[in-house]
């Protein structure tokens, strides 16, 4: 729970604490890791920027205001145990994510820490990767939750926080907007969330920020 005085700061994570999707990368770590062929074909399949099997997705989630691909991706650890996805989320935090750091984004959390703020992480992403990545980093944390039947992965969420972080941040933590401080993301979706911090923070290519970021008054960080 977070008290009227007490300031926050709130960061995404994919593509704004590291520069890739952490969902999809975890999963791809866990398929190698675990030895299954035909799951990493899959995925490969679908993440493929050569073939028009990506682009129709992408298209049909716009069309459906669904993340089409993201949910196909996640269908490809349907049945798998709960205890090696837990197991193997650690050592995706631990082993592949740190050369995926975006430093500049990393000593603005660092600053806040040093300035004892409450941090949170608040992220789409999957809570098995989010969650580990909020305890090496010492955070608090929000994130769509996988859902599993009897010990093993459905493939499926059984709740998305996409466009919905300020009401899991106040529904988990009991967040008052009015602590908001400071937001950092580089998501579209997250415009709420960043129109109440008094600090913007927004991750971008330089020269491609999204409309509803470019708030006057956000700072920028340029990633390559």
């Amino acid at each position: 729970m977070s008290s009227p005085n007490e300031n926050v700061a709130v960061f995404d994570v994919c593509n704004t604490l590291y520069r890739v999707n952490t969902t999809a990368e975890f999963i791809r770590f866990l398929h190698q890791e675990n030895g299954s062929r035909l799951r990493t074909l899959t995925l490969a399949f679908l993440r493929s920027r050569r073939l028009p099997i990506r682009y129709v997705l992408i298209l049909l989630g716009r069309l459906t205001n669904l993340d089409v691909l993201r949910n196909l991706i996640i269908l490809t650890i349907r049945g798998i145990p709960q205890t090696i996805i837990n197991d193997t989320a650690c050592r995706f935090v631990d082993e592949a994510l740190p050369s995926q750091s975006i430093i500049e984004v990393h000593h603005i959390l660092e600053e806040c820490r040093g300035r004892d703020m409450k941090i949170f992480l608040a992220s789409s992403s999957l809570d098995v990767v989010v969650g580990a990545i909020a305890k090496k980093l010492n955070t608090d944390y929000v994130a769509s939750i996988l859902a599993y039947d009897s010990g093993r992965a459905t493939g499926f969420l059984s709740k998305d926080i996409t466009g919905r972080k300020t009401e899991a941040l106040h529904a988990q933590h009991n967040l008052d907007p009015s602590c908001v401080e400071l937001v950092c993301t580089d998501n579209s979706s997250d415009a709420t969330l960043l129109s109440q911090a008094s600090r913007k923070i927004v991750v971008a290519s330089r020269g491609k920020v999204p409309p509803t970021l470019a708030k006057e008054g956000s700072e920028f960080v340029y990633v390559e």
